[in-house]
């Protein structure tokens, strides 16, 4: 048996296979730059609904920026000064009363792989895919 694909066919495939490539160029990928704080979590799953521990890489948005659809999304936090990068997971949302709208709340572990002294804030520049 023989199989015979149109130019018709082959265009269409070639089509769909550059939309999918196209789409995921299209996700915006902001960049801020505010300052990290430690955010500690209550004890139990937070807005996002995951349970953390202070060694855990993870982050909470600010309020003003947050959306449930970030939940689980990954950032990328680099602190100004030492140029120390690590990567973490969306958790929680930080209260305006902690964060600004460009400022970030982070665990203790992202704190310290930072650079950061407690008491203190570290300038970092944040972002994420949508975020």
């Amino acid at each position: 048996m023989m199989f015979f694909i149109t130019p018709f066919k082959f265009l269409c495939a070639l089509l769909v296979l550059a939309s999918f490539s196209n789409a995921r160029r299209r996700v915006r990928h902001e960049n801020h730059h505010g300052i990290a704080t430690v955010f500690w979590t209550a004890e139990g799953p937070g807005t996002c609904g995951y349970t953390t521990a202070p060694a855990d890489y993870f982050v909470a948005i600010p309020s003003g920026r947050f959306k449930r659809s970030e939940c689980g999304n990954i950032v990328s936090v680099t602190a100004s000064q030492t140029g120390a990068t690590v990567s973490a997971q969306v958790v929680e949302q930080c209260p305006q009363s902690q964060c600004s709208v460009n400022d970030l709340g982070v665990s203790y572990a992202i704190f310290t792989a930072l650079g950061g002294v407690l008491g203190k804030g570290v300038n970092v520049q944040w972002g994420g895919s949508g975020i």
